[in-house]
């Protein structure tokens, strides 16, 4: 999946900060820690140890969320120096209500969950300044006839412009995305239980404006497609 692929690129690049942080420190540190965002993802990994459903309920059966208990101990046992509530949901669950492992499944799903939303907006934010930095170098450069004379298209001499254009690239048939191409970015965001208010705008400023090379380079290919052709 595309957006899988993307992710799993992500989760790597942040796991390799982590370590390196680790390395640094001697220590394991927050699955926070080096994040897009970091402060507003702490508060909001920091909120999750106030509601016990955080912690009950298991991931989604479809959600491919890859777990290894014994991995992640260093890292809980930071996280637990740092937030005093979850120190005491796990004190009130562990073990009368649930397991040791379930509790720390639960837990750093729903982390992950936010943590990947994270990085996801930030992509799209930053895709949409490449967007707008491309639009206004368009409007300058292609000129569409209005009023009743206005036929949708351009004078061969913006012609040529727009096409000799950087941001041409962007909408070249080759890139268009195919209806294959938008299953998998919805069978993408079903298996990670991801479907936050951002989620949509996300896909779609990723996949329309993110640099090209990028794609390449995490072996995803560029598509373009619009928010109305992503239904979730």
């Amino acid at each position: 999946m595309q957006l899988q692929r993307l992710v799993a690129e992500l989760n790597k690049e942040q796991e390799a900060f982590i370590a390196s942080k680790s390395a640094e420190k001697g220590e394991a540190v927050a699955p926070w820690v080096g994040a897009p965002n970091e402060d507003v993802l702490r508060e909001e990994c920091l909120s999750l140890s106030i509601d016990q459903r955080n912690f009950l309920k298991s991931p989604p059966k479809e959600v491919d969320f890859p777990w290894n208990f014994e991995a992640v101990q260093p890292m809980a046992q930071a996280t637990l120096a740092l937030d005093p509530n979850l120190e005491n949901m796990r004190f009130q669950l562990v073990p009368k209500v649930i397991s040791e492992e379930i509790f720390w499944r639960n837990y750093f799903y729903r982390v992950s969950v936010l943590r990947q939303s994270h990085e996801l907006n930030t992509l799209a934010n930053q895709a949409e300044n490449n967007q707008s930095s491309a639009g206004s170098v368009e409007q300058a450069e292609v000129q569409v006839t209005t009023g009743q004379e206005s036929n949708g298209t351009m004078t061969a001499e913006n012609s040529n412009t727009f096409a000799d254009s950087p941001g041409h690239e962007f909408v070249s048939d080759s890139m268009r995305v195919t209806d294959t191409d938008l299953q998998e970015v919805r069978e993408g965001m079903k298996k990670l239980g991801m479907q936050p208010p951002k989620a949509r705008s996300s896909i779609v400023s990723v996949l329309n404006y993110y640099e090209p090379t990028t794609f390449v380079k995490l072996g995803i290919p560029a598509v373009v497609c619009s928010e109305s052709s992503i239904s979730m």
